[in-house]
């Protein structure tokens, strides 16, 4: 159920495709599709994610993984928008023990929702491309805690609370033309202030405050691709 809501965004805000209002060459509203692709990254991370118990080093690695949504560019002026909508996120994390001659280590997912809340400021390059730099708070929902198994050690995130904020920046190349729509492509960089889950790690059937506890850090670098509707 929770991989359809996107989609659901997506045929609720169709109808604002065909109501859009013209000035010159650019949108009052426009709605668009994306999808990214998510790169783990530690440049700005202000927080560990290891520790050490007993001499075993306890960590997170988050792998890459993808996005998809809708989004809704709202025009204030000229050159500044409002950009909100609703995407979808999936990471995975490797939780891991190492005890510097033996590694274990277990897979897990972690899907969420972002609500993003971005002021975005539109500089013309020519007729028909734009250059785009957007920043804000997007709203990360957490649906649920995670868990996982593998070859006797165990990982359990907690979600520390149902909704945090994040801070994103993305630059990037708008194509625009009122007959075709626009296509979009940019870069964003964003960092969590705080931990989004709080992950024990441990051997399987050992009592929860034996165990590690790792904060899951949300950091990633993106890349995206969005089309805008004609």
């Amino acid at each position: 159920m929770r991989l359809w809501l996107p989609i659901i965004f997506l045929v609720c805000y169709l109808p604002l495709a065909g109501q859009r209002l013209y000035d010159d060459r650019d949108p009052t509203v426009a709605f668009g599709l994306q999808v990214g692709a998510i790169f783990p990254t530690n440049l700005l991370t202000i927080r560990p994610a290891t520790t050490v118990r007993d001499d075993v080093i306890y960590g997170l690695e988050p792998v890459n993984g993808f996005s998809y949504g809708g989004v809704v560019n709202f025009r204030l002026s000229k050159s500044f928008y409002l950009l909100s909508g609703i995407t979808f996120l999936r990471r995975d994390y490797v939780a891991f023990e190492d005890t510097g001659t033996n590694r274990r280590d277990v897979r897990f997912r972690s899907d969420t929702y972002e609500i993003p809340i971005m002021a975005s400021y539109y500089l013309r390059l020519s007729d028909n491309l734009l250059l785009n730099i957007s920043t804000g708070v997007p709203l990360h929902f957490l649906p649920t805690d995670l868990a996982a198994t593998n070859d006797g050690l165990d990982a359990l995130s907690l979600k520390l609370g149902i909704i945090k904020p994040v801070s994103s920046t993305m630059v990037g190349i708008e194509w625009r033309r009122p007959d075709y729509g626009g296509v979009y492509l940019g870069a964003n960089y964003n960092i969590a202030p705080w931990a989004l889950f709080v992950t024990s790690i441990g051997e399987q059937n050992t009592p929860f405050e034996d165990t590690a506890f790792v904060e899951q850090v949300g950091d990633f670098f993106g890349i995206v691709l969005r089309y805008y509707l004609p």
